[in-house]
């Protein structure tokens, strides 16, 4: 019993001794690793609490006016805007800017609706194509919408294939 015990002492004092080699040599990693972990998580938590909602926020406020003018079947204006007031082509199209917000999408499903009315077909399909959304009953619209542009371009095949993605 007592050799059992000094045995396990023994194979307990060997794996310390291991960990204590392993930790010495190799510290720096692990000291690099775990500070990398650290500015990844803070940056992270950066992003979901400040960054993404003053970039929402201020995505939103521009989509205000275009939104207004759709509104008001002004649709020329709500694609290009006017003066400082920003279009939903200036969103849908506006780079770093609105990446990672809501607000790029509807711009870009607008977009392709104002583009439907004006009777630009091509611009239409081209707009509610690049829009995608969890929302189901928005995306049908999109669909559905995308069907009115290939069916008044002729391209019935694609309209009918919409029309049934819609539904």
């Amino acid at each position: 019993m007592a050799k059992q015990q000094n045995n396990e002492e023994q194979i307990l004092l060997e794996t310390i001794g291991k960990a204590e080699s392993f930790l010495e040599k190799n510290k720096n990693v692990l000291i690099y690793g775990v500070g990398g972990l650290a500015v990844l998580i803070l940056a992270i938590v950066y992003m979901n609490t400040t960054f993404l909602p003053e970039r929402e926020a201020k995505a939103q406020k521009d989509l205000f006016m275009a939104q207004f003018a759709f509104d008001k079947d002004s649709f020329d204006l709500a694609l290009n805007g006017a003066g400082k007031e920003k279009g939903f082509l200036k969103i849908a199209d506006g780079g770093m800017d609105y990446m990672f917000t809501n607000a790029k999408g509807i711009a870009t499903y607008q977009a392709g609706i104002c583009y439907l009315q004006l009777g630009k077909f091509d611009k239409a399909i081209e707009y509610l194509e690049r829009f995608s959304t969890s929302e189901d009953m928005v995306q049908s619209q999109a669909y559905c919408a995308l069907g009115d542009a290939y069916a008044e371009k002729g391209d019935m095949s694609k309209a009918c294939s919409n029309y049934k993605k819609s539904s």
